[in-house]
């Protein structure tokens, strides 16, 4: 399985910090805690999900409402035996940290509202409605340093998830993008605070920091964030992440799919399924294929595709009774993906369906799918296509 990347977007200007060594040694790897089975965690409106995957039964079910919080807004991530999520309702959202085998909750913090966490060096980073960034203690949910942003309004900003590297978190939103040090919040650099407005994540690859905003895509240096290369395009209301497999980067633009080359910045093709919709999540990777989700918000029709990645031409499509409006999630040859139906489950060379986790006809499944593989060690998380080893 190819290795690819992919992390959603904040931002942060002013930081306020507990004191640290600059530049601590990263703590050193806890044990590993793995479940009995391979199992998929999502949420609906109103419950979380563990799911035997190989079995497709379910190992656990938690309602929401059990805490007094009414929704579940981002895809669980998984690390050494604790998922990891956001929840609560429009003003009153918490981080939470549930035990992945027994459902239980183990801590909740609250953060103003967030997008997917990310879990790295023995902590837990996230971005919240305000585009200010924080990192917990992922064992106590005792906050590290919280680095705060322009607090502008929270239509202006864009929660997503830092992306760690190393000891470095590179966050952005509103005001640009910045890269902080991943153990105290210390700025490093920030760059573009007159950008147009931020609309994918930061993602970094071999020294260079992607990202798109409202008029392009562009591409700096991770080291000081100096410009190399720009794309412009019309990405208005274009709200999906990056991801990037062999020297390729693909991301959506308004209605279109565009496969971009890293080194220059070249368009290599584009895909409009104009006549269908447009993507409305982001692009993951499967052998030589780009699946994306396109439709409308109007719930139906919408539509499964799979993309060639070498010619930028149609394979096969899927049309679903509902929208999918998160990424799939790939995982041994298939596709996992949720929506009003249920989780679906597809053979990803054919986007043939194989199965459905049914969900009660008032729900509906608005995170993506998180898979944990208990014999191989590794988990995968829609929304992102980034295989991890744990």
């Amino acid at each position: 399985m190819k290795k690819v990347l992919f992390f959603l977007l904040s931002t942060c200007l002013v930081y306020c910090n507990k004191k640290h060594d600059d530049n601590p040694a990263p703590p050193e790897e806890e044990k590993p805690v793995y479940l009995s089975q391979s199992t998929a965690f999502f949420a609906t409106n109103t419950n979380l999900y563990a799911i035997d995957v190989a079995a497709d039964t379910l190992i656990w079910k938690k309602p929401v409402s059990t805490y007094n919080w009414n929704e579940i807004h981002t895809t669980p991530t998984y690390s050494n035996g604790v998922v990891f999520l956001e929840q609560g309702s429009f003003d009153n959202q918490y981080l939470t940290a549930y035990d992945a085998a027994a459902g239980t909750l183990k801590w909740s913090t609250f953060n103003e509202g967030g997008w997917n966490p990310t879990v790295k060096n023995g902590n837990v980073y996230i971005s919240n409605d305000w585009d200010d960034d924080y990192s917990f203690d992922k064992n106590t949910g005792t906050i590290n340093w919280v680095l705060r942003g322009n607090r502008r309004s929270i239509v202006d900003a864009i929660s997503c998830s830092p992306a760690v590297r190393d000891s470095m978190a590179y966050v952005g939103g509103r005001g640009g993008i910045a890269a902080v040090n991943a153990f105290t919040g210390a700025l490093k650099w920030s760059y573009g605070e007159n950008l147009m407005r931020p609309t994918s994540c930061p993602v970094v690859m071999n020294g260079i920091v992607y990202f798109r905003t409202e008029d392009g895509l562009l591409a700096v240096n991770a080291s000081d964030g100096k410009q190399k290369w720009k794309l412009p395009f019309n990405a208005w209301h274009t709200y999906s992440g990056l991801i990037i497999a062999n020297g390729v980067l693909y991301t959506n633009s308004g209605s279109q799919l565009n496969a971009v080359d890293t080194a220059t910045g070249k368009v290599n093709w584009s895909y409009d399924p104009v006549e269908v919709g447009a993507p409305l999540a982001t692009p993951v990777i499967l052998n030589n294929f780009v699946i994306i989700n396109v439709g409308s918000s109007n719930d139906y029709p919408s539509y499964i595709m799979a993309i060639d990645v070498n010619t930028g031409q149609q394979v096969w499509k899927y049309e679903g009774k509902h929208t999918y409006f998160k990424s799939a999630t790939v995982y041994n040859g298939n596709l996992y993906i949720g929506n009003q139906d249920g989780m679906q489950v597809f053979d990803a060379a054919t986007g043939t369906l194989k199965w459905t986790f049914p969900i009660a006809s008032n729900e509906i499944i608005n995170t993506g799918i998180c898979i944990v593989d208990t014999k191989n060690h590794l988990f995968t998380v829609s929304n992102s296509g980034d295989y991890e080893n744990k």
